[in-house]
C-alpha cells in the first residue's frame, strides 16, 4: 500500500472514530484538498466548519474546495462569514478569484485591489494588474504593473530586466 493510501486510511479512521472532532474532520478534508480529490473534501471540511466556524485554515480550505467544484455562492458565503470575524488579507484575493469565476469582473478587480493595498506583496499586486489587463482596462493595468516593477525590480513576473525599462508598457 502506498503512503497516500495509507494516510487516507488513517485519516478516515480518525474521522470515523471521532466524527465530532474538529481536527479529525479538518485533517481528512485537507488531505483530500491537497490530493486534488474533489469534491470529497467538502463533506469533511463542512463538518469541521460547523464544529469550529471561526477556523481560518478550515474556512480557507473549504472556500477553495467550493471554488474548485464551482460552488461559487458557497465559497463567497464562507469567505464573507470569516471576514466578519476578523480582517483577513488573503480572503480578498480568494474572493477576487470567486468573483472572477462567477463573471463579476468589477467585483473581482475591487477585491484584488483591496488585497494588493492591504498586503502589497508581489502576488497580490500581480493578480490585481492581471485582472485589469484581462478585461482590457489597459491604463490602470499598466500603472499597477509599473508600480509592481518598481517595488519588485528583480521579478520576472513584471517583465523587468535591470536597465531595460518596463517591457509591458512598451509592448502595450
Amino acid at each position: 500500500m502506498d503512503k497516500l493510501a495509507l494516510a487516507e486510511r488513517q485519516f478516515k479512521k480518525a474521522a470515523a472514530l471521532a466524527p465530532r472532532d474538529y481536527d479529525a474532520s479538518h485533517n481528512l478534508g485537507e488531505f483530500y484538498v491537497r490530493s486534488n480529490k474533489v469534491p470529497r473534501p467538502s463533506r469533511f471540511l463542512e463538518r469541521a466548519q460547523r464544529i469550529n466556524p471561526s477556523s481560518y485554515d478550515n474556512g480557507y480550505d473549504l472556500a477553495l474546495a467550493y471554488l474548485s467544484t464551482g460552488r461559487l455562492s458557497d465559497a463567497r458565503k464562507v469567505i464573507q462569514d470569516l471576514a466578519k470575524r476578523r480582517t483577513l488579507r488573503n480572503w480578498h484575493n480568494l474572493l477576487g478569484e470567486v468573483e472572477e469565476k462567477d463573471g463579476h469582473f468589477v467585483a473581482a478587480a475591487n477585491e484584488l485591489e483591496i488585497a494588493a493595498h492591504m498586503e502589497p506583496g508581489e502576488n497580490n499586486v500581480f493578480d490585481w494588474g492581471s485582472e485589469l489587463l484581462i478585461h482590457q482596462t489597459l491604463e490602470p493595468a499598466i500603472e499597477v504593473f509599473r508600480q509592481g516593477a518598481e517595488r519588485y525590480p528583480d521579478s520576472p513576473r513584471y517583465g523587468h530586466r535591470p536597465g531595460d525599462g518596463l517591457l509591458l508598457a512598451r509592448e502595450v
